[in-house]
């Protein structure tokens, strides 16, 4: 490990203004992409989010289905989902 301190020491103290620059460039494009993918994850995790939300109120909407409660639900005024909404927006109906 000292070994590569110490080339590493003597790499730093040798390089001239040209490598130093260059590293420097380098160095602020690697943070700059790190921060681009840090922000992408962030927003896929959010849409990761939100799409593991509606596959479980459709999974629940299913189950009602297929046991026959959601007509009782549904006369109980079980409000719609914004994903119900939208589907039913596209279709072509009126809420």
């Amino acid at each position: 490990m000292t070994d590569l301190v110490d080339n590493y020491l003597k790499v730093k103290k040798d390089m001239n203004d040209y490598n130093r620059g260059k590293r420097d460039i380098m160095l602020e494009m690697a943070e700059a992409d790190l921060i681009d993918v840090a922000s992408r994850i962030a927003v896929l995790e959010n849409d990761l989010d939100g799409a593991r939300k509606t596959k479980w109120e459709l999974v629940n909407k299913i189950r009602l289905l297929e046991n026959d409660a959601a007509f009782e639900c549904v006369e109980k005024g079980e409000a719609l989902t914004l994903h119900e909404k939208i589907n039913i927006i596209k279709e072509g109906f009126t809420l």
